[in-house]
Formats: C-alpha cells, structure tokens, sequence
C-alpha cells in the first residue's frame, strides 16, 4: 500500500463526476473476466461458492469430447482469477457416476474445507433421473469417507424422473439437497433428502432421509434458516411455490397456508431460481416471469416476511419485476449484501444475444443507481449465448458472478467468471476534454486510472490531497 497524493492544482480539471459501481476489475482475469475451457463442447457451471481464503469454487457439467460423458466438473480460482493449480489437474477436476450422463447444479463449502456437490445421475438401467451428490476434498480430490468412493445416487420413485438441483448444510454437519420427484407419469413434487456426514440417508428426517410435497411444484433452491427450519422453493402453475419443514420434515404450519407459500405475478406465472435469508429472518426469491400479452420473461424478485407474508415494505406489494431491452431476461441467482443491498444475476436479451446480466437493488426493492447504469449490468464475452448462473458478495464488496459464455465460432461454451467493483468510486476526476483520468473510492481506497481507451492502472492506497498554487 502507498500514499496517492493528487495535486489538484495543477490539473488541468473540469470538475468531478461520480462513477457508479459495477465496474469490471481488471485486476481479475483478463480485465475482469476468466473464461475456462475443458476441452469440451458442453460446458456449464451453474453454481459457485468463495472459500473463506477468498478462492473462487464453480460447479457445473462438462463432456462430450474428451469426457466421453457429460460429468460432474469444478474448477476453483485465485484471487486473481488465475487457475489454482493446486485443485484437481491444473485447477479443474471432473467426476462420473459411471458410462452415463450426470452433472452438477449446485456446490457447498462445509467448514472443514470440504466441497459438496449435487446434481442429477441418469440410470441407465431405467432411463430415469436420480439425485446425485459427489464430495471432495480441499485438494479437488473425491472424499472417499463419503458414500461410495465420494458419491452417492438417492432414488425417490423407480422408473421416474427426480432431479436436485440445490444443497445447503445444516450446522451439525447435515447436507439438505433439494429438487422435486415424479411420483408418476404425471405428479410432480418438491423433493428433498437430507444426509448424514458420511452420506448415509438420515432416518430422522421425512420417511427414510426422504420428504415430498404434498402440493403439485417443481423443485429449485433450499435454504436453512437459523433455528434449524428448511424452506425449500419451486415452481407452482401460477408462480413461486415455498414450503417450509421442521427440523424432522414435518411441514411448519406456522409458515404460509399450512406451510406452503404461493406468490402469482403475471397472468402466465413464474418460475422462481434461488432463494437468500437475510440476517432479519426476511426471505428474497429470485426467478422469472412474462405476461400473456407479451412472451419475453423478465427478472422477478419476492420479499417475505418470516411467516411467509409478502413484505409490503418491498418493492410494489412485496414484489419486484425488472426488465432490460424489452426481450427475454431470466434471473438466475440472488445474493445479500451486508449493508442490505440484493444483487441478482442472469442474463438479458438483445439484438446481438444474450449477455452476463446483474442488477442491485436498495433493500425497499428500488434500483441502486449507483451501480452500472440506473441499477443494471451486461457483460458480454465473445459469443451470442452468455449466462451468469451464479452471483456471490466477496468479504470485500467486490462482486463475482460466474456462468458459462459462448467459446465463439459455434464451438459450444466455457465456464465463466466474471468480478466487478462493488463499490462506487465517489471522485472521478477528469481532464478539459473529459478524459476520465483517475477515478477513487474514498470508502476503500481503491484507485482506477484509465487514459481513455482502456484501464493501466489499478490498485488500493491511502489518499492524501494537497493543493499547490502555481506563480506566473
């Protein structure tokens, strides 16, 4: 860290502009973005989590080329964004479940360093799906403690579908996984399971390790609350669909309509993604919705209240919808600042394709104007098909959201990384030909030259100002 003295009087200025947040960091990647490729034609990460040593963690599919079978695949990156080499095989690692097709949805981080990942199997003895979960090691190596040489395949129903699409892990150790189960041809339930440590299904929790529904949802996210309660969320006909259970999978009555929650927005419904607790007991949701009138989705955002209530003090009702250039946008994933302030990921719409969307929003649901532009953000790589799948808050502001972008020339896709300054800078000072010069945050320190066509310069340092007079 160094001093930056600015002599502000003997810059030629023109004044002050406040430079919002959101801006890429180019000292992550390559200006502020990774793209990383396995070598195949079909790769996704879908989730991420940051360690407590600041390493990035994504979790997806690859496969198709040089995995013969799309698989389980993370790879986990400095705080750079360089590969962390000492993860897997040059910081990728991949993992089958046989001469079959899996892929991962959803990763957690438990406090010994371990990694848990879920996802979906498919038995090819039956032609159906089943809940899948791998666990590694801090090294990117499978955990061989944990089921089966580090994997473990739940079925719920023989002979049909049951996806998992989302982990969380209790306080004692505990791994919740959740997604939804097809009873029959043509039921389809919210479905979780919890395990034990070494993942054995745990007894004491549903009928065998195993709780469905007792309503007709798809299933999409699961977070724990601090006593120990779980809401699991999906996707109803007319819209979000929540169910909370007990600590033993009974339904909590307390919560919503005997248990279930069930938010309509547009005539057509929607579709909900990810859910986050804030530290008040609150509970934003994020996902998707379009109207009859219009088949483009936009992002849609759902506050509530600790018993399942919609919170008035959010947005319009309790409810949020946010749209970008008029054509489809799907929110992915939401993650809780801790002044307060959502930031949601997905990916927008134009006439050029789809591109890395965010958007922040103050905590009554309003955008935060002071992050890109009025609130929102697009990032786009090289190709027509970019989604960031995944968003999280680093313990420095700085936010990262990671997905997949199109490798370009129709060759598939790559997993994707993308951070941003979370912070605005407050001091942009500019030259007589408004050539941004140097902009600062006095909150951080931060500090981001640019000579017009492009960032030299970055980094973080204490400000001093000093004012020189200049003598004729």
């Amino acid at each position: 860290m160094f001093a930056l003295v600015l002599l502000l009087a003997t810059l030629p200025l023109t004044g002050y502009v406040r430079a919002a947040g959101g801006v890429l960091d180019p000292g992550f990647g390559n200006n502020g973005k990774v793209a990383v490729d396995f070598g195949d034609p079909s790769e996704r990460a879908s989730d991420m989590v940051i360690q407590p040593d600041g390493k990035i963690v994504l979790a997806g599919i690859a496969g198709g080329q040089s995995i013969p079978f799309p698989s389980f695949s993370l790879a986990r990156y400095n705080l750079d964004g360089s590969p962390d080499t000492s993860f897997g095989s040059s910081g990728m690692t991949t993992t089958d479940f046989g001469p079959t097709f899996s892929f991962g949805e959803s990763v957690a981080l438990q406090s010994d360093g371990k990694i848990v990942v879920a996802g979906s199997v498919l038995d090819i003895s039956t032609n159906t799906l089943d809940f899948a979960l791998a666990r590694y090691n801090s090294d990117g190596s499978l955990d061989s403690t944990f089921g089966s040489g580090g994997k473990v395949i739940t079925d719920f129903f023989t002979g049909f579908n049951d996806e998992a699409h989302a982990v969380a892990l209790q306080s004692d150790g505990k791994i919740v996984v959740a997604g939804f189960a097809h009873s029959s041809a043509l039921s389809i339930n919210i479905a979780l399971a919890r395990y034990n440590d070494d993942g054995s299904l745990d007894s004491s929790f549903g009928v065998g390790g195993k709780v469905v529904a007792g309503f007709t949802s798809t299933g999409a996210a699961v977070a724990i609350q601090g006593d120990g309660k779980i809401i699991a969320a999906g996707n109803a006909s007319n819209g979000f669909a929540m169910v909370r259970y007990n600590t033993d999978g009974s339904v909590d009555a307390s919560f919503g309509s005997s248990g279930v929650v069930i938010t309509p927005f547009n005539p057509s419904g929607a579709q909900i993604s990810d859910l986050a607790l804030q530290s008040n007991g609150k509970i934003v949701a994020c996902g998707f919705t379009s109207a009859f009138s219009n088949d483009s989705f936009d992002f849609a955002v759902a506050r509530y209240n600790g018993d399942g209530s919609l919170d008035s003090g959010f947005g319009s009702g309790g409810k949020v919808i946010t749209d970008f250039f008029g054509n489809s946008d799907l929110c992915r994933s939401v993650a809780l600042q801790s002044d307060g302030k959502i930031v949601v990921s997905g990916f927008a719409t134009s006439v050029t394709g789809r591109d890395f969307a965010l958007i922040r929003y103050n905590s009554d649901g309003s955008l935060d104007s002071a992050f890109g532009s009025g609130g929102k953000i697009t990032t786009d790589f090289i190709g027509q098909e970019d989604d960031a799948g995944a968003v999280a808050v680093q313990s420095d502001g700085k936010i990262v959201a990671a997905g997949f972008a199109s490798s370009g020339g129709g060759a598939g896709h790559d997993f994707a990384l993308v951070r941003y300054f979370g912070n605005d800078f407050d001091l942009c000072l500019q030259d007589d030909s408004s050539g941004i010069w140097i902009n600062i945050s006095s909150t951080t320190g931060e500090y981001l030259f640019s000579d017009c066509s492009g960032t030299t310069l970055h980094g973080t340092g204490s400000l001093i100002v000093s004012t020189q007079t200049n003598l004729d």
